[in-house]
């Protein structure tokens, strides 16, 4: 397994979609005050999926050669949006498992973003096995969230 390096995550900042850089920070008074130190909070719900996991998401897909199999991953919700959001923007198909009892706002806004959504099983860990099982029929390539470097380097940015 190869190790994430600053290298990778500065040449991240300079390839993802500009709308997950440069989230506003602020220092928390209250926070620190609790916890005796200095809190700084980073707004990474400012974007169009509403979280950071499209930051991994946009560099793992950017560094993907044009021959890389039909993509699938299994989500909760933020994971599923940020590949969905990746692969439309660089017109790759994705499937996406999610469980029965996902968040149905999450699931429809996987599907506006490209994503074909299947729901599998009772809870996430359920969807994930589908999820490996669909990718292993149709010779894909399984995704799981922090599992590739490139999606830690990716979320690696929120740092610069």
């Amino acid at each position: 397994m190869s190790r994430i390096s600053l290298d990778a995550i500065r040449d991240a900042a300079g390839c993802i979609d500009p709308v997950f850089l440069d989230s506003p920070q602020f220092e928390s008074d209250p926070l620190g005050a609790v916890l005796g130190a200095r809190v700084v909070v980073k707004v990474e719900t400012l974007n169009p999926i509403r979280s950071f996991k499209g930051r991994g998401a946009e560099y793992f897909v950017h560094g993907l050669p044009p021959e890389a199999p039909r993509l699938v991953c299994a989500s909760a919700g933020n994971f599923g949006q940020g590949m969905a959001w990746a692969t439309r923007r660089r017109g790759r198909s994705l499937d996406v498992f999610a469980s029965t009892a996902a968040n149905p706002l999450k699931i429809e806004r996987m599907r506006a973003l490209g994503a074909n959504v299947h729901l599998a099983g009772a809870d996430f860990d359920a969807a994930k096995d589908a999820a490996r099982a669909f990718a292993e029929e149709i010779g894909g390539w399984f995704v799981e969230d922090g599992r590739e470097p490139a999606i830690s380097e990716g979320a690696g940015t929120i740092a610069l």
